[in-house]
């Protein structure tokens, strides 16, 4: 799956559930995709391993990255922040940190760098194995099953 384009007043989401196409009356439409504009940190839980995990690695970036990261990876995936924190918190994000990383030092903007990251590890798909082991069906998107360990409830 494509990321979708980044517009400079926000980031523009193709995937979301009310920007799918649909079907009225035999003709395709494709409704206008949601735009998000405004991301407050407030809302978010902070990092707990500020050296290590997602922030260990962007070093100096992570403070921005921080906040629109847990927005956005929580937005695509449908989970919660919490949950979405927890998991940028772990081992697992910081190789989520390091694909953000990869793409910020092609000269990626941040925004669309951490979109993008968060749509490929989308586009992954889980095993029979790592559904077992995360406890998602087999074929669930690989970030929802990473996400999925830290949440509350299963998916």
């Amino acid at each position: 799956m494509p990321a979708p384009p980044v517009e400079s007043t926000g980031i523009t989401s193709s995937v979301d559930a009310d920007a799918e196409e649909s079907v009225h009356g035999g003709v395709a439409t494709t409704p206008t995709p949601r735009t998000m504009t405004t991301v407050t940190p407030i809302d978010f839980p902070c990092t707990t391993r500020p050296a290590e995990a997602f922030c260990g690695a962007l070093g100096p970036q992570a403070g921005a990255a921080w906040p629109l990261a847990v927005a956005l990876v929580a937005r695509v995936s449908r989970q919660t922040t919490a949950a979405t924190a927890r998991f940028l918190d772990s081992t697992a994000g910081r190789y989520f940190g390091l694909c953000v990383h990869e793409r910020l030092k092609a000269g990626t903007a941040l925004q669309e760098a951490v979109l993008t990251t968060t749509y490929a590890w989308m586009a992954w798909k889980t095993d029979r194995f790592a559904g077992r082991l995360y406890g998602v069906p087999e074929g669930a998107p690989y970030l929802l099953a990473l996400i999925a360990r830290f949440a509350d409830t299963k998916i």
